[in-house]
């Protein structure tokens, strides 16, 4: 039986942070980087003003429904979110 899935599949495109160096640096001498920039796609479980919330696997749904590979995105890192079309 196919289980219809109630979820919407997302790519959301973030900024995280980076650390450059592993020990110390010279002041003078630190070319620091940009922010990493991110891609993730999933499946949009949750999303409020401070964040969303995105599943990598779904299983399970037709019972009690599981998930895995579960990402906590803060809103404020998020450049753009693009809602995915699966047939």
């Amino acid at each position: 039986m196919d289980t219809e899935i109630k979820y919407q599949m997302v790519l959301i495109e973030w900024l995280d942070s980076r650390q450059p160096f592993t020990g110390w640096q010279f002041l003078e001498d630190m070319e620091i980087p940009n922010s990493c920039k991110c891609s993730s796609v999933g499946w949009l479980l949750e999303e409020d003003v401070d964040r969303v919330v995105i599943a990598a696997h779904l299983g399970d749904l037709n019972r009690n429904g599981q998930a895995m590979g579960v990402m906590v995105i803060p809103l404020c890192a998020i450049q753009k979110k693009t809602l995915l079309k699966v047939s």
